[in-house]
């Protein structure tokens, strides 16, 4: 390990793991503040890297969805250190979609992709991770 953090996505050897840090600082960057969640224990929805649209070269193998590994891991907060569950086997569910998001006064070009997750989160991670911080 080099010591950065871990965080994001790497399409390489026909794999895509997927790093998400679920609740995010309040003073995070808009540049990374990703609006990443889970829509139920089924299905997870997650936005690629900010200056990218759907016939981006680096998000093809996601779009055209062909023999790509796509596997996601979340931490709750970055109080949790590098720690990551892994959560499991996406698969996409319908079609991405291009959304542009405001930051510094500029629009900017990301992708929203919704994904089946292979098997029901468990109901008490998915509970964990649902809890806001401040509750905790």
């Amino acid at each position: 390990m080099n010591g950065q953090n871990i965080g994001g996505y790497k399409i390489k050897y026909n794999t895509c793991p997927i790093f998400v840090t679920y609740d995010k600082k309040e003073d995070i960057s808009e540049t990374i503040n990703y609006e990443d969640e889970f829509e139920s224990r089924d299905v997870f929805s997650w936005m690629s890297r900010n200056n990218r649209k759907i016939d981006s070269n680096e998000l093809k193998p996601l779009v055209n969805y062909t023999d790509i590994d796509i596997r996601l891991f979340v931490k709750k907060s970055d109080d949790e250190g590098i720690d990551f569950y892994y959560i499991g086997k996406l698969s996409p569910l319908g079609e991405p979609i291009q959304l542009y998001r405001t930051i510094d006064g500029r629009e900017n070009p990301i992708v929203n992709f919704k994904f089946k997750i292979e098997h029901s989160v468990d109901e008490k991670l998915y509970n964990y991770f649902m809890d806001k911080l401040d509750e905790e």
